[in-house]
Parts: C-alpha cells; structure tokens; sequence
C-alpha cells in the first residue's frame, strides 16, 4: 500500500471518521502492542495477533519487531481494503505435526470496505468469511506461517450497538 493511502486512514482513523471501532468483548481493552511473543499456546499467539488486528492496528501499518514476533513475513501485509466484521469465531486446532497447527477463524456479520470506505456490492461478500491460519513453533515461539502477508486482509471489529 502506498504512504499516502496509509497516512489518509491513518489521520481517519485518529480523527474518528473511519469507523466505530471497539475491542473484542464489553469491557475488554483492545491487545497491547507487543514485541516479543511469550505466549505458550498457539491459541493464544493467534487471539492475541488478531485482537491487535481487529482494533485496527495492522491497517495503519504493522511494526516490524511485532511483525517479527508474530509472523515468518518478511514483508508488511499491503492490503487495499479490509473487512469490517460483528462476531469471530475460532475452529477447533488441528495438529499438523509437533510444531505446527491449523486454526481455522471465521468472521461473521462481515462488510468489505476499500481504502477510501466505499463498500463493495452486496454479491462480492462472503459470509462469513473463514481462514486457516498456520502456526509454527519457531525457537520456541508460536508464529503465523500462513495466510502469508500478501493474502493477509486486515479485519476491524465493528462496534456493537
């Protein structure tokens, strides 16, 4: 994605002209940013990345020593549109081997909005929209394998009303 475009959402997104934006659960705060990964389960890497995504935190640009302790990307994910989504909803693990797992995720409720905040047509969504995240164990830390950066789509949680 080019600065431009993230500096434009980035300044709606302070402004408050983007969207209502609101952490996971009533009375839940959104994910710290972190730059080292010490959590124990896979589970808890993968909940822990995507509640950081879905505040918004990825679209304006992800940090790199986050990126690093989350993820084998080597590269920011450079999405042009996002989805807005009411509800997720995390699979049962699925043991690939001793250090790698499948989780599959599935947002519902869901809305995909370009840059700019143009929804896209009613026959283009899929809902809900489900992905398989990959995790592997590496030095010790669980990190997103997959979906790789450029097929990852940053995901905002709308606020309930």
């Amino acid at each position: 994605m080019n600065s431009m475009l993230k500096i434009t959402m980035l300044f709606c997104l302070t402004c408050g002209l983007a969207l209502p934006l609101r952490p996971a659960q009533a009375g839940e705060r959104p994910a710290p940013l972190m730059i080292r990964n010490s959590f124990a389960t896979p589970e808890e890497a993968l909940h822990h990345f995507l509640r950081r995504d879905e505040s918004g935190a990825f679209w304006a640009g992800m940090l790199e020593p986050e990126r690093r302790a989350f993820t084998t990307w080597t590269q920011d994910p450079q999405a042009e549109s996002y989805v807005k989504f009411k509800a997720r909803e995390f699979g049962a693990t699925r043991k690939i081997s001793t250090d790698e797992v499948a989780i599959p995720v599935s947002l519902s409720g869901i809305e995909h909005t370009d840059a700019f905040g143009t929804r896209m047509p009613a026959s283009t969504r899929q809902n809900p929209l489900q992905q398989v995240y990959r995790l592997k164990k590496i030095d010790g830390r669980w990190k997103i394998v997959q979906p790789e950066a450029n097929a990852f789509t940053p995901a905002i949680k709308l606020k309930s009303r």
